[in-house]
């Protein structure tokens, strides 16, 4: 996957490091338990169901953060080699 145009390779950078931050999901969990206890929520099959939820997206990450780096390193040996054929046409 080379990303064709700047908004691509944002794209792709943006996820890459989103699969690489642990912090977004302890964020999240915290995010949910404050919400839960602000407003009082005692029902146990939502939080089963989020912590469900919450376990397959980590799950899911960590299975996407080794083909993204992978990817991202194709893309950085690509951009090297992109830049040493630009100089040498001049």
């Amino acid at each position: 996957m080379l990303p064709i145009n700047s908004l691509d390779k944002f794209l792709f950078i943006c996820l890459y490091n989103f699969a690489n931050r642990s912090n977004t999901y302890i964020f999240t969990i915290f995010l949910y338990i404050a919400v839960g206890v602000y407003f009082g929520i005692n029902d146990g099959q939502i939080a089963i169901m989020f912590v469900l939820s919450f376990m397959m997206l980590v799950l899911l990450a960590l299975s996407i953060n080794d083909k993204f780096r992978q990817e991202f390193k194709r893309y950085k040996q690509y951009q090297k080699i992109k830049r040493i054929r630009s100089y040498k046409g001049r």
